[in-house]
Parts: structure tokens; C-alpha cells; sequence
């Protein structure tokens, strides 16, 4: 009964990690700016020492027309001012990180 009500405990606690509102973004998408997460990933580096320094990503996906793949981090240290994680997302164009941030950054919201 208490790995049943652990389970039920933990699987609550990821599902409300994962709610949120779904925002329009409405300015123009720019460049993404390459932020470095310090001692962590820097641009050039490959996917592989991404999971490395990372671990493995939340979700790994794409935006349609486009080559470059979105590996998706939700680190504890990337909050925002009223405490909720901002996702990371970081750009590997063959095989390399070319570019790391947010959704918006990237247009795919």
C-alpha cells in the first residue's frame, strides 16, 4: 500500500511539474542567443557531452522545416522570478550545440 500511495505521491508531483499556460508569443522571433550554462555546455560542443554534463533530456524534438534538433532540460537552476523552472532548450545542428534558450528564442511556442 505505501509504494502504491508513493507512486500515486510522485506521479502527482512530475504531472503538476509539467502544467503551465500556454502563451502567445507575439514579437518576432530573433536570433537565439547562445547562453552558456557555466561549466556545463558551451557551443560546439557535441550531443553526447551534452547527456554527459546534462544527463538525459526531458524531450528531444524538432521544429518543422528545420534540421536542428531541441534536446529540452528542466534544471533547477533556470527559475524565473515567481520560482518556476524555465525549460532550456539547447540547438544541435550536426551533431553540435550551435545555441541554447528558451522556447521563444527559438519560436516554437
Amino acid at each position: 500500500m505505501r509504494k502504491i500511495l508513493s507512486a500515486v505521491f510522485i506521479m502527482s508531483w512530475l504531472a503538476g511539474g509539467c502544467a503551465g499556460t500556454n502563451q502567445a508569443n507575439t514579437e518576432p522571433v530573433s536570433d537565439p542567443v547562445v547562453r552558456v550554462t557555466p561549466g556545463k555546455v558551451s557551443p560546439g560542443m557535441s550531443r553526447q557531452d551534452v547527456i554527459v554534463a546534462l544527463g538525459p533530456p526531458m524531450l528531444v524534438t524538432r521544429k518543422s522545416g528545420l534540421d536542428t534538433e531541441f534536446l529540452v532540460y528542466h534544471l533547477p537552476a533556470n527559475r524565473q522570478a515567481g520560482g518556476d523552472v524555465v525549460p532550456l532548450y539547447i540547438a544541435i545542428d550536426e551533431g553540435k550545440v550551435s545555441a541554447t534558450g528558451s522556447a521563444s528564442d527559438f519560436g516554437l511556442e
